[in-house]
């Protein structure tokens, strides 16, 4: 059996992923790549992703790497003045973009299952944002999307989700 250890950065694919990839990069490197075709794909995971947030795809961005998606969210929410939601266990690729720019101070942490339920009881008028994971690597919880997304909009506060280790994940 193989192991593979280096999640937090990159994840491994599943094969369906790398046989799409394959197929784009002969295409590309052929000239027989088409933009639009890459686009309808972009926007179908763009759709995807907003149902399983129960959000509009509209509410969805698309960028090339967590960090700097995370860190344009995090200009947006150093912004306020309430505080931000993390579990204390998190991945650093989502805390470290939001730490650099929302003082210590604003941060809600909060501990136990990552589950919508730990984050849930932090979650009120005076919160900015909310991080979490789609998948936590700490222990596996995979916390209601569509809950957090109801109880942020309650709250008009922004979801920032880190989808990364959800790849390949059937939801």
């Amino acid at each position: 059996m193989r192991g593979y250890l280096d999640t937090p950065s990159m994840g491994l694919p599943d094969q369906a992923t790398v046989d799409a990839m394959s197929e784009a990069l002969g295409d590309w490197a052929a000239g027989r790549a088409h933009y639009a075709v890459w686009d309808r794909s972009m926007e179908s995971c763009r759709t995807l992703f907003a149902r399983l947030l129960d959000v509009q795809p509209s509410d969805v961005g698309l960028l090339p790497s967590v960090v700097p998606a995370v860190s344009a969210a995090a200009t947006t929410i150093a912004r306020g003045t309430g505080t931000v939601v993390a579990h204390r266990l998190e991945y650093r690729s989502l805390l470290l973009p939001v730490l650099a720019q929302v003082e210590e101070n604003r941060i809600r942490w909060v501990d136990g299952p990552y589950v919508a339920d730990t984050f849930a009881g932090a979650i009120d008028e005076a919160t900015d944002g909310v991080l979490v994971s789609a998948v936590s690597s700490h222990d596996g919880g995979r916390p209601s999307l569509a809950r957090l997304g109801a109880l942020c909009r309650d709250a008009d506060a922004r979801l920032v989700v880190d989808a990364t280790q959800a790849v390949g994940l059937v939801v």
